[in-house]
């Protein structure tokens, strides 16, 4: 039996470990406290102990072992806390983060950026030139079943055209017209879609976009030119438009559709060839072969 003495030592020892958890101290404690003679069975025959350890090697025994708890650490708590090399490594930055906002490497990119939208810019000299003969003007012939109406040819305006990155200013010969179906038919904006892309392609010419108007450019264009483009323009608001070009060895000829479901808008305008990578402007100045009044330059087809 381990003397009362030793009892009190081994409790105190272990109410004096602050790092254990509370249950556990209190469990070792209770442990400990119901060995004392108070708390044995009194029927209990004292030979059961033949071979206590001595007093000092118990006490040692207990020294040790509070020891090694208070070394363990609290229960429950994380093992990275009691870790430095786990919060290096958490730490440590992805080594494929982008560089930072104002850092040498975003500047580059952002630069990089700009170079690319410049380089996307369309330009006229771009285009191959075609030795397909195109026709008479306005050079597009509507298929079966379509006609034009509110049509008019003007021998000198100028128009603009979306290019997919801004509104080109075309000055020449154009044509505007509202396209529909005939009596008996139904309008099909694919079927006019794939028709005028097939005219351009037998042309030579290319698509140059098929995308919007943004808002923010047609609230530039002044209003007197949207009026004056009405009959050809479409509904440019809420459909996107398709812009081709045609390019010969002496013209340029555009080509603007808006497509919606009950009909689309077709302007044509044929400009002089092009210049130093921009389309030649036509002179304002009155020709003499003109006629006088402004009325009377505009004529169906």
């Amino acid at each position: 039996m381990i003397p009362r003495s030793s009892l009190e030592w081994a409790l105190a020892a272990c109410m004096a470990v602050p790092s254990l958890h509370p249950r556990t101290r209190m469990a070792g404690c209770d442990r400990l406290a119901d060995r004392s003679p108070a708390n044995k069975n009194k029927d209990e025959s004292p030979m059961e102990v033949r071979n206590p350890l001595p007093v000092a090697r118990r006490s040692l025994v207990l020294a040790l072992l509070a020891t090694t708890l208070v070394a363990c650490g609290p229960v429950g708590q994380p093992a990275d806390s009691r870790s430095g090399d786990a919060g290096v490594v958490a730490a440590s930055p992805d080594a494929g983060a982008s560089p930072p906002t104002g850092s040498p490497g975003a500047a580059a990119d952002a630069d990089e950026g700009d170079l690319a939208a410049d380089d996307a810019a369309f330009e006229v000299d771009s285009v191959p030139v075609s030795s397909q003969d195109l026709g008479a003007f306005p050079f597009i012939v509507l298929p079966n079943g379509y006609e034009a109406i509110d049509a008019q040819t003007l021998n000198v305006t100028q128009v603009p055209f979306w290019t997919g990155d801004r509104l080109e200013q075309v000055e020449g010969k154009a044509y505007m017209a509202t396209v529909q179906e005939t009596q008996g038919n139904t309008f099909s904006p694919f079927e006019f879609e794939r028709h005028v892309a097939h005219l351009i392609e037998q042309a030579g010419g290319i698509l140059v976009t098929d995308s919007p108007i943004p808002p923010e450019v047609l609230e530039h264009i002044p209003r007197d030119v949207r009026v004056g483009l009405v009959s050809g323009w479409g509904d440019v608001y809420n459909n996107p438009v398709q812009t081709y070009l045609v390019r010969t060895e002496d013209k340029l000829v555009w080509v603007h559709a808006c497509t919606d479901s009950a009909g689309a808008g077709l302007i044509v305008v044929e400009a002089g060839a092009a210049g130093s990578g921009s389309t030649d402007p036509i002179t304002t100045a009155r020709d003499p072969g003109l006629p006088e009044s402004v009325d009377e330059q505009v004529a169906p087809l």
